[in-house]
């Protein structure tokens, strides 16, 4: 069977590889049957999948790493990654363009819910609504932003701390990540290192990585299959087992600190803020009043 869609998995900078494997599909199957696939992806995955689907070409997707890295090397990485990936995404998602439309049914993104609970995302009601879900998609606290971003009314985080991979349409999802620990991936990255994770490179080592990708996709045999080491597996899955009872344990806490927030009043405050994440601060959605007792109702709406 012939691919219908592709999934590609984060990596932040090493997302490159990524495009680079995107390179050697359009090459392997051609430019008109690949933009006929659908296509998803979780963090920087969600960039490529973005980018396939608008028809970016090598040299643009270049440009964007290149760029970004420059970026990056000249003002610092912590704290400031969303600052710079936002700034492409208006750029091929501008503020009053239709492309969402376009996009809608075909284009898959996946968030992270708090706790730890994976949602996929494919319809969107504007460019800015899509960009949002972009943004949370690449979020991690702190290090790509100081900010936890809401995506319909609901906080969100990196798609990746939920799922690297999952499937479009079943038997027919190439599934691209650079995640070794993978037992469902058909094309797995080599020759990366945490560096390339974590910080940018050298332009040569972006153009490195990406033509190690596109040798990757170009390779590439239906439906060749690349497991992960068993015990990488095992230890992966130990991981997210602790993982998801500790996250259990803070959501619980959580939970029970809300309700006594609730009761003695002081939670109204909280709900009363939204954050702006084209403005990039909090702001009022309504304005509250007080009646008998420690209870709180709504005087008046704010439009969002």
């Amino acid at each position: 069977m012939d691919p219908t869609a592709v999934w590609f998995g984060g990596g932040s900078w090493a997302a490159a590889w990524s495009a680079g494997v995107l390179s050697g599909l359009r090459w392997k199957w051609g430019d008109e049957t690949v933009a006929c696939w659908k296509a998803g992806g979780a963090s920087a995955g969600a960039c490529i999948a973005l980018g396939m689907l608008l028809e970016k070409t090598d040299h643009e997707f270049l440009t964007f790493f290149h760029v970004l890295a420059d970026r990056a090397r000249r003002r610092g990485v912590i704290g400031k990654m969303g600052t710079y990936t936002n700034e492409f995404l208006r750029d091929w998602l501008p503020e009053n363009g239709d492309e969402y439309e376009r996009l809608n049914g075909r284009l898959f993104v996946a968030i992270t819910r708090f706790p730890y609970g994976m949602e996929i995302l494919s319809h969107w009601t504007s460019n800015r609504e899509l960009r949002n879900t972009m943004n949370a998609s690449m979020c991690i606290p702190f290090y790509c932003n100081n900010e936890v971003l809401p995506v319909n009314n609901h906080w969100a985080v990196d798609g990746c701390l939920s799922t690297d991979t999952n499937t479009i349409d079943p038997g027919t999802t190439i599934k691209v990540t650079i995640d070794l620990t993978n037992s469902e991936a058909n094309i797995m990255a080599s020759g990366l290192t945490p560096l390339d994770v974590l910080f940018p490179g050298a332009d040569e080592r972006i153009l490195l990585n990406f033509d190690q990708g596109r040798t990757q996709g170009m390779e590439w045999e239906p439906w060749e299959r690349v497991p992960g080491g068993r015990l990488l597996n095992t230890f992966k899955s130990t991981l997210n087992s602790t993982a998801r009872v500790y996250v259990a344990s803070l959501a619980r806490c959580a939970r029970l600190l809300e309700i006594a927030l609730t009761r003695s009043g002081l939670i109204w405050w909280y709900e009363t803020l939204s954050y702006d994440v084209e403005a990039h601060r909090l702001k009022p959605k309504a304005t509250w009043t007080r009646k008998k007792g420690d209870r709180f109702t709504r005087r008046t709406s704010m439009a969002m």
